[in-house]
């Protein structure tokens, strides 16, 4: 599990667990599922990210932070549309 805790400036905003499920995708035993919940164990965002693990931490990071980027639009939009 990848934990990214958030801040501004000194202020920690939010905490991030990407997980790994287990689930393996590839053949070569190295791409697995994830999925990107908050600090209390909710899923965050419902669609899984594949990451190799040989590729390390940053691009699965950047992958889940995309994610979520656009997550948060799409709610704001909505919440937007709503009102």
């Amino acid at each position: 599990m990848l934990i990214a805790k958030i801040f501004i400036n000194d202020t920690e905003i939010d905490t991030v667990l990407i997980h790994n499920t287990g689930k393996c995708t590839s053949s070569d035993g190295d791409e697995y599922e994830y999925k990107v919940k908050g600090f209390d164990g909710n899923d965050l965002i419902s669609k899984k990210i594949y990451h190799r693990r040989s590729k390390g931490y940053r691009p699965l990071l950047s992958k889940a932070l995309k994610l979520l980027d656009k997550h948060k639009i799409a709610e704001q939009v909505y919440k937007i549309e709503v009102m």
